[in-house]
């Protein structure tokens, strides 16, 4: 029998497989093949490369019963976020106990009607249940084709009208997955090749494939390591690089040859959640403290504000803020007109100051969140996991603008409930942030503060500065040798802390935390908002009887 200490952690990897976030959009970088393709899109992972939106032609306001344009069923259910090219929305999905069928299904963007369902056999079959993976990576399109990835090994490329073009499968290319609950990692994408990031405990790698043949174009190693954390494609220097966070450093790599251009280890707890952009070679890097707080010393000197440099030498980076506060569990912070948000696991919703990491505000959202927020315009869009989406100002002042339920039951969350899984996710752990209780419930997070000037400057040890084959930065927990082309040698968790509790009953807890519906991922572009929880895919819209070709004009 398992113990209820491993479903604990079963519970908590699996939700960062969920953590589909995104940020506002920017212009693409991926080119039209035809003039007569409407380019208005949203391609991939956390919306990189997505077209300008138009701040005021999403709803502020939905319910059940309004706003709502349509919703369609999906074959199976999966955990991907959707992607838009044009009229189209594609989305990926998984069916049968033992995750046998693998799904992409394009949906038509103005009335919802399933256009044409792909379905390919697995290649590791492995039990569906919801301490498992299913269909979490969310794929990526251009105006050539679509392109997913599934955690049972099949990646395929596909035109828009639902032709293969290509299929492998990396399980017969490369071996089997090594992983306990499955891989989580979306695909990134640039004009002419897909990247797929596999992190397991066996050999690890990151891979290019030709969009157009499927073939090999680099193949590089990483070091071994157990992660869910997606790679994104981000200038800097004004050129392009692949940059993945993940169980141990924050790498860089050529996008054209695969060659690692900079690694940053000792980074830990980041296992889930994605590097942001924002002004002047700058991200964020985020990392959480784990079931039962098991990272929460290394994540706590993991969520920092970075600079990275081009030098003679290489590339170089700098820590320009930490927190030690603001922790994420799944999804990503985003900067937003000059500030920086983090949500943690029960929605306590964190505001910086993106330059200088001063502390603006801390204010629960009103349900917990599993995925990253959205800035667009003034407002920024907090996901509950339970299908209340809170709407807020953007700004320095915590404004709620709007609650939308998606459906029936959407509550927010009270006060009890937020105690309840935080216990329940953290009940080994111990205090974890500001206005804790001894429980880590962090019970009333105060309004305005600054962070500590450790927490700003990164003191109690100068910034890192890091080159490909420098000395780890400062942020380190565990001193480790970098190797080059392989990223950063991750540290190695501690075990699972044991458990008396009859693993049944955590097992049913799990059931009821991760049971559809539940809101894993949307894409946006001018007019429409497409949200997706297991089984369904829903459009929202200011205005519902909008015609098909108002729709994608």
């Amino acid at each position: 029998m398992h113990n209820s200490s491993n479903y604990f952690s079963l519970f908590f990897a699996r939700a960062t497989l969920i953590a589909c976030g995104f940020c506002f959009c920017f212009s693409s970088g991926l080119q039209a093949g035809d003039k007569n393709i409407v380019t208005d899109c949203w391609p991939a992972f956390l919306g990189s490369g997505a077209t300008t939106l138009n701040p005021d032609s999403l709803p502020l306001e939905w319910s059940p019963t309004s706003n709502i344009c349509w919703e369609t069923e999906l074959v199976g259910t999966g955990q991907s976020s959707p992607v838009i090219w044009g009229s189209k929305v594609f989305v990926t999905s998984i069916d049968g106990t033992m995750k046998e069928n693998c799904h992409v299904t394009a949906i038509s963007l103005a009335d919802g009607k399933k256009l044409w369902d792909d379905r390919r056999d697995s290649a590791q079959p492995v039990r569906s249940n919801y301490f498992q993976s299913r269909s979490a990576p969310t794929p990526a399109v251009d105006a050539n084709g679509v392109y997913a990835f599934f955690e049972t090994g099949i990646l395929v490329g596909l035109t828009h009208e639902g032709k293969e073009k290509w299929v492998r499968n990396l399980v017969d290319e490369f071996g089997e997955f090594e992983v306990r609950i499955g891989l989580a990692a979306s695909v990134a994408q640039s004009n002419d090749s897909i990247f797929v990031l596999v992190d397991h405990e066996g050999p690890s790698y990151l891979l290019a494939v030709d969009k157009e043949s499927g073939k090999t174009k680099w193949f590089t190693k990483r070091f071994s390591r157990q992660s869910y954390a997606s790679p994104t494609v981000l200038k800097i220097e004004g050129q392009s690089q692949i940059v993945v966070s993940s169980a141990g450093s924050v790498d860089g790599y050529d996008p054209q040859t695969g060659k690692q251009l900079w690694t940053m280890e000792g980074v830990g707890g980041n296992r889930s959640t994605t590097p942001h952009t924002f002004a002047n070679n700058r991200m964020l890097i985020s990392a959480a403290p784990g079931m039962h707080d098991k990272h929460l010393a290394e994540a706590r000197k993991s969520n920092f504000a970075m600079h990275i440099e081009k030098t003679t030498g290489g590339f170089q980076t700098k820590i320009l803020w930490k927190t030690e506060k603001a922790m994420p569990s799944f999804g990503s912070p985003i900067v937003h007109q000059g500030l920086a948000y983090w949500v943690n696991n029960v929605g306590v919703l964190y505001c910086f100051d993106a330059e200088s990491g001063e502390r603006v505000y801390t204010r629960r959202s009103g349900q917990l969140c599993w995925a990253t927020p959205l800035g667009l315009g003034n407002h920024i869009y907090l996901f509950g996991k339970d299908g209340l989406t809170t709407v807020i100002a953007a700004g320095r002042e915590f404004k709620v603008i709007a609650r939308n339920e998606l459906f029936a039951g959407a509550t927010e969350a009270g006060e009890s409930d937020i105690r309840r899984r935080e216990l329940r996710g953290h009940q080994h752990g111990g205090r974890s942030g500001a206005g804790a209780s001894k429980s880590g419930v962090a019970v009333d997070p105060p309004a305005i503060g600054s962070e500590s000037q450790a927490g700003r400057n990164g003191r109690g040890g100068s910034p890192g500065q890091v080159s490909r084959q420098a000395e780890p930065a400062e942020v380190s927990v565990a001193g480790a040798t970098p190797s080059p082309g392989r990223g950063g040698r991750p540290n190695r968790p501690s075990g699972d802390g044991e458990s008396q509790e009859d693993g049944g009953a955590a097992r049913t807890r799990g059931g009821r935390t991760f049971a559809d519906p539940v809101q894993y991922g949307y894409a946006a572009v001018n007019g429409s908002l497409v949200i997706r929880t297991g089984g369904k895919v829903y459009c929202l819209r200011k205005n519902t009887s909008l015609a098909a070709e108002e729709v994608v004009k």
